[in-house]
């Protein structure tokens, strides 16, 4: 994309990964040829396996792999056809409007930060709104960025945190993809993090420099290999 003008400077977080997918024998084995569809097994003992498919396709894969435990356990108990297709995710977008609007009338001044909330929990965002207020009304003007202190608080609780690492690359990711953001932000919320995490000051200080060690390794670009000196000496 040469109209973008891009190098090294712009650069801000850099990251790779695989993924799994399911080839046949009589394929080849490029990539490029193998499906990415799910394939669903069921092993004696009644362990459910999944491999390959996409995250777009994750609810569908969903619904398939209840649709093959109800069948297959069909003798023991009366289990309707899954229905999750016909749930909605979060809420529905009438119940997420209105559930917005009411903390749009209790605090204005926030109320972009609630509309991104409910983009990303739907109406489980009711939760983060609150703390958000609360945090809020007990700071000066000048810390527009502390409530999400309280949105950082209930991924700790309720998402399966494990560690600094676990937190910054899988959960909260929205603090900022710019690596220097990242380690300032895990700075500034440290007390709520220690706290939620059940971390000693010195385990969070540990963790923090096993972390930044993760991201000079795998997000971040390798340093520039030195150019040779190319010249002509004497004979």
């Amino acid at each position: 994309m040469p109209e973008a003008q891009l190098d090294r400077s712009k650069v801000q977080f850099v990251y790779s990964g695989f993924r799994p997918l399911v080839c046949s024998e009589n394929r080849g084995t490029e990539s490029s040829s193998v499906s990415r569809e799910d394939y669903i097994e069921i092993s004696r003992s009644g362990l459910v396996s999944v491999v390959g498919g996409k995250l777009t396709t994750a609810r569908v894969t969903a619904g398939r792999v209840l649709d093959r435990i109800i069948k297959r356990n069909g003798n023991n108990f009366t289990r309707s056809k899954c229905q999750t297709h016909r749930m909605s995710i979060g809420g529905t977008n009438e119940a997420i409007a209105e559930s917005l609007s009411h903390w749009v009338r209790k605090c204005p001044k926030l109320t972009p930060y609630f509309r991104v909330l409910y983009g990303r929990y739907g109406l489980d965002a009711h939760e983060i709104c609150a703390e958000a207020i609360r945090i809020s009304e007990g700071l000066h003007s000048d810390y527009k960025a502390e409530p999400l202190r309280a949105e950082v608080q209930y991924v700790c609780r309720h998402e399966m945190v494990c560690t600094l690492e676990d937190l910054i690359d899988r959960r909260a990711g929205f603090l900022s993809w710019n690596i220097a953001k990242r380690l300032e932000r895990l700075g500034y919320g440290a007390e709520v993090i220690r706290a939620e995490l059940d971390l000693t000051e010195k385990e969070f200080e540990t963790q923090l420099v096993a972390y930044r060690k993760h991201l000079d390794r795998f997000h971040s670009l390798p340093e520039e290999a030195a150019k040779p000196n190319v010249g002509f000496g004497e004979n």
